[in-house]
């Protein structure tokens, strides 16, 4: 999983097509609030309120997440899941492995 900066990011996000797997975290919360801003934007086409799926990381279900996942909305050119206050580095390997899989 590749390491950018915020800048690289929002270059990215204006310029090629999503990846299916987006993790920010980091000590400026302001500056990890408007990345996850610009990135629900284009993922669900400026509409959030119709195609946005919201999970709490602190109690995550991988089974809610999965069947999120495989959801589809029909009016926005991605399935977009925001997992807010999750921290990877709780989970145990198979768990983190099976998270990566979904």
């Amino acid at each position: 999983m590749p390491v950018l900066t915020a800048k690289a990011v929002l270059s990215s996000l204006k310029r090629a097509a999503l990846q299916n797997f987006y993790y920010f975290y980091g000590s400026d919360l302001l500056q990890v609030s408007e990345l996850t801003t610009q990135l629900i934007q284009k993922a669900t086409d400026h509409q959030p309120e119709t195609a946005l799926t919201k999970l709490d990381g602190r109690k995550l279900d991988l089974r809610a997440l999965e069947d999120a996942a495989q959801m589809f909305s029909l009016l926005a050119p991605y399935n977009c899941i925001l997992i807010n206050d999750f921290n990877a580095e709780s989970l145990k390997e198979s768990a983190f492995q099976q998270l990566l899989e979904i």
